[in-house]
């Protein structure tokens, strides 16, 4: 029993951790990160929040993990001005989707416990 635990727990971290070694370069500015560089190191484009925002969805995509890249590491960010360089992780905004998987170990857990007692 305590195999079988230990293999599901297991596969549960390694589904946790597969979007999370997926480090991305971009240009922050205030809350938002810009994901695609341009012709002279100008980044564009749609930017990734920070954060999730009200109404997020599962689907929803944010920049998660956000660190600056060691030293003084500028970027320009189309005609708004400066930002700068960080590594991020693109990651879902919900885990939702993961909730049924951590429940499956829990059920197995409270079962086992279960028969051990006596009523």
């Amino acid at each position: 029993m305590k195999l079988i635990l230990t293999t599901l727990l297991f596969i549960f971290v390694m589904i946790m951790g597969k979007e999370s070694y997926s480090q991305s370069l971009g240009c922050q500015r205030g809350t938002v990160v810009y994901h695609q560089e341009g012709a002279l190191g100008v980044w564009y484009g749609t930017p990734y929040s920070t954060s999730c925002g009200p109404g997020s969805t599962t689907t929803t995509r944010y920049a998660g993990n956000v660190t600056p890249l060691p030293g003084p590491q500028g970027c320009n960010i189309n005609l708004l001005g400066a930002g700068i360089l960080v590594n991020y992780n693109l990651l879902n905004c919900s885990l939702d989707k993961f909730i049924l998987l951590l429940l499956i170990p829990c059920c197995f857990i409270g079962i086992s416990k279960l028969r051990n007692q006596n009523i």
